[in-house]
């Protein structure tokens, strides 16, 4: 959970990255050994490269998909629905890559002289959360559960999570989205407003002529109700053009290119 800031974890796919430079190195050697048996072709070191992308490929359809499909279901059970389901899956995978066994250690702080650590798939702390045993906090279900009161009592908000107040989870969001679209059918798109700084117009058509109808502050977090293209808009955040516009409601319209939804192209419905 994190009462502190501090780094996230990795995702998985850098452990990816990991994997496959040990698998790579596996495959060399392989090709190196006298009488290794050969694939197609008679080519042992082709025959091992295959095999070390066909692993590689399979663990990064599990790590893709698999760990948001988990924590999401946790998190339904728990009390999460529609947008905040997709937010709770993204802070999840942000804080532990959806790992029940995650723990992380703390120094000390003022309000915890001993230290503390962060338990579980959502990090629940043990020094601001003593009421929530490691029995509870290392099994998943309990962990979403613990997790969803205590968004309850910080009147349904996210803000007990540095994920969340940091905006970390938006790096997750994609895979969560995903999960939750597999899970209830809903397909939920959440962006966060980048604008490094001042608020973003919010204009009643797809174009910078559009009459400002809202804004949106930075760093706000919005529902993407539909996705349109419109005039093209150079984007300071990504550094590329983009016409796609997102829409929050009727008559609403903001340049997706100052949105982070973990998606380049459009994904919501059409406006």
């Amino acid at each position: 959970m994190r009462q502190h800031a501090g780094p996230t974890r990795s995702s998985t796919r850098r452990i990816l990255s990991a994997i496959a430079t040990v698998l790579l190195a596996v495959a060399m050697t392989v090709s190196l050994v006298p009488g290794a048996v050969a694939g197609d072709g008679g080519d042992p070191a082709a025959a091992a490269e295959a095999e070390v992308f066909r692993q590689i490929e399979l663990l990064d359809s599990t790590a893709a998909q698999l760990p948001p499909i988990k924590c999401a279901k946790a998190g339904q059970r728990a009390g999460w629905r529609g947008m905040n389901l997709v937010l709770a899956t993204a802070i999840s995978l942000a804080e532990s890559g959806c790992d029940p066994s995650a723990t992380g250690t703390n120094p000390p702080t003022e309000g915890c002289p001993s230290g503390s650590r962060d338990r579980g798939a959502w990090q629940i702390n043990d020094c601001y959360h003593p009421g929530v045993p490691d029995s509870c906090a290392y099994d998943l279900q309990c962990n979403a559960n613990a997790a969803y009161q205590i968004y309850l009592d910080r009147s349904s908000t996210f803000q007990p999570w540095t994920t969340y107040n940091q905006r970390t989870f938006r790096f997750f969001l994609s895979e969560s989205r995903k999960a939750v679209r597999k899970l209830t059918g809903e397909n939920i798109v959440i962006g966060v407003v980048l604008t490094e700084g001042g608020p973003l117009n919010v204009r009643n058509k797809p174009r910078t002529s559009g009459d400002v109808v809202g804004q949106l502050a930075d760093n706000a977090v919005v529902r993407i109700r539909c996705q349109t293209r419109g005039e093209a808009v150079y984007s300071p955040i990504f550094g590329y053009v983009t016409r796609v516009w997102d829409s929050d409601g009727p008559g609403r319209y903001f340049s997706d290119g100052y949105v982070h939804t973990d998606a380049r192209e459009r994904i919501a419905p059409p406006c």
